[in-house]
């Protein structure tokens, strides 16, 4: 993939172009459906140029994926939109607490949802990110995490 190392205004998107600002890493991709500020996705990729890569709900494959975070609540048209997503390094992404999640905790993403849960004190293949505060709500809220930027498994539950 080539790598931006300027921002979308000096050099344009190209869809499945990496930038990095700090310590964070984005991903250039089509959408095609509303998204909300931390939403969670998958990065999946097919062979039509007009929308790869495409961020989507997160399924369950036997092979590892991208997982990435909308950084901005998008309306989208009935044509989708393209949009920086980002998938490595501090960010503010919705995070379910039913299950209690403590800071330093790792957390996943399952089949099928929008938010991060808990997934061990310690890593797994399908830990994301790191969480960088506490949240204990049973409702998805926007939590500061860290994203490993690693390609994952995602979990049916």
């Amino acid at each position: 993939m080539p790598e931006l190392q300027n921002d979308i205004n000096t050099l344009g998107g190209v869809l499945g172009a990496i930038k990095n600002d700090g310590n964070r890493r984005f991903i250039y991709a089509y959408v095609s459906a509303d998204v909300s500020a931390g939403q969670v996705g998958v990065i999946s990729f097919d062979g039509d140029e007009l929308n790869n890569p495409t961020f989507g709900t997160p399924a369950t494959l036997a092979v590892y994926q991208y997982i990435a975070v909308a950084p901005k609540a998008l309306d989208v048209s009935e044509d989708g939109y393209y949009m920086w997503f980002q998938i490595k390094g501090d960010a503010e992404a919705l995070v379910e607490g039913t299950t209690d999640v403590a800071k330093d905790d790792f957390l996943e993403v399952l089949n099928g949802e929008t938010s991060f849960k808990k997934d061990h004190a310690t890593r797994s293949i399908n830990s994301v990110c790191i969480a960088q505060e506490a949240q204990a709500s049973d409702a998805d809220v926007l939590t500061n995490v860290y994203l490993l930027g690693e390609r994952v498994q995602v979990a049916s539950s």
